[in-house]
């Protein structure tokens, strides 16, 4: 599959979104790029969009028309619009947005942003009971409309508690290309986050470059530990193939553990970028196996050697997350 990242909505100065339409990038609209699905290739097109239109809303100059206006409201001096406080205006947004994507042919939708959107409802009547719509409105569009979705940045109870159909969410800070000490605290949070986010999704590691000379074969091993999607952002000019063929087996098929990789119990307490001592995570996978992973992420900061290994015992938690 294929992820067209940042969504290139048409959008304002402010980064408000104005219609559904493509800016000035496509200016001739998605169906050129679309058009190269293969069968024995890349059979999927998704695109990423901002749950709330743009990073920061809706225009109040925009080309939705009295139909969907009538269900937007002001949310800031700025008049920034948003969804209004009841179920009615979100159903009508998000299945205009989400029947927008459809329309324009796409396999799949990436959605981020989620979290913040309770922020933009402080101060009115009840931002949670507006955010839990806007949740529940998107979901039901995309389950008639799309059927998959991925959530990005979701890391609150709202989004946690409203995600009735999607089964994938993102699960850690952004990480960032050449930053070793970013790409640790990410790899953290994937794993620990699991703990939490792994009883009701899947959670998803999200992308990593393969050349990255700081994390890249790192983040290569906790993405096949994830059993989540797997996302290259490298110009494929700079795969690095020893750390991507391994991500599946010779006849394609990814490598699946039976449930999302999470820490061993002896490092779930730890803080791995201090402590010296091995960060242990395991993930159970078919025929009675599990796959177990040892880091050392204390370096440069603890002196000495991190010393680990994997003892019999390990097994009888390789089931935890199932």
């Amino acid at each position: 599959y294929y992820l067209i990242d940042n969504g290139h909505p048409h959008s304002d100065s402010s980064r408000r979104m104005i219609s559904f339409e493509p800016n000035e990038k496509f200016p001739d609209g998605w169906s050129e790029l679309l058009s190269m699905r293969k069968p024995d290739a890349i059979r999927w097109i998704g695109i990423w969009f901002s749950f709330n239109g743009c990073k920061t809303g809706i225009s109040p100059q925009n080309e939705f028309g009295p139909e969907i206006n009538g269900h937007l409201m002001p949310t800031d001096d700025q008049g920034t619009l948003y969804p209004k406080e009841d179920y009615q205006s979100s159903k009508v947004f998000y299945d205009a947005f989400i029947g927008a994507i459809e329309q324009s042919d796409f396999d799949f939708v990436k959605i981020d942003h989620q979290a913040s959107n309770l922020a933009r409802y402080v101060g009115c009547r009840n931002a949670i009971a507006a955010a839990t719509q806007n949740s529940r409105a998107m979901e039901e569009a995309v389950r008639t409309r799309m059927q998959t979705m991925i959530n990005c940045m979701a890391l609150n109870s709202v989004c946690v508690f409203n995600t009735r159909y999607s089964a994938v969410t993102r699960c850690s800070r952004d990480y960032g290309v050449g930053n070793a000490e970013k790409g640790k605290y990410h790899l953290h949070q994937s794993y620990i986050n699991t703990l939490w986010m792994g009883q009701t999704v899947w959670p998803d590691h999200d992308m990593f470059h393969s050349c990255d000379p700081a994390a890249g074969r790192m983040m290569a091993v906790s993405k096949a530990m994830s059993g989540a999607p797997i996302y290259l952002s490298d110009a494929p000019d700079d795969f690095i193939a020893a750390y991507i063929r391994p991500l599946c087996y010779e006849d394609g098929r990814l490598l699946r553990p039976l449930a999302p990789a999470a820490p061993l119990p002896e490092s779930i307490f730890i803080n791995p970028m201090t402590d010296p001592v091995a960060y242990r995570v395991m993930a159970p996978l078919p025929g009675g196996a599990m796959a177990i992973v040892a880091y050392h992420l204390t370096e440069p900061t603890a002196e000495g050697a991190v010393r680990a290994s994997v003892r019999a015992e390990d097994y009888a938690s390789a089931s935890g997350m199932i």
